[in-house]
């Protein structure tokens, strides 16, 4: 019995620390197609806030992966973080604007 719960617990141990160490960051645009060729964050992904789990399972993102995701002022970002939160995923942080994106992302390079 002893031996099955280090099996079990060394199993679950690699899988937590496989996948924190394969996660990614992704800074999702959730404005317009429009909005975003006018002007973005550099390598963010453009997903309109209404089609947000559709895109996000196109671009293949996990779960477990760091998702920023901002639009205009805030407001379409927050709708796009609670449908991200009801299907699971955990770390999602709504930036708000472009111009507060870009300042977090300024101050945490």
């Amino acid at each position: 019995m002893r031996d099955l719960v280090k099996k079990i617990f060394c199993s679950t141990l690699f899988t937590l620390v496989s996948a924190n160490l394969y996660a990614e960051t992704y800074y999702i645009d959730v404005r317009t197609a429009e909005e975003y060729a006018g002007d973005h964050i550099d390598n963010a992904i453009n997903i309109e806030h209404s089609k947000i789990i559709e895109g996000i399972n196109e671009n293949n993102i996990n779960k477990d992966d760091t998702i920023y995701v901002y639009c205009r002022s805030g407001k379409r970002a927050e709708f796009a973080k609670q449908m991200l939160e009801k299907a699971g995923f955990t770390k999602v942080t709504n930036l708000g604007g472009i111009e507060q994106a870009k300042t977090f992302i300024e101050k945490n390079k």
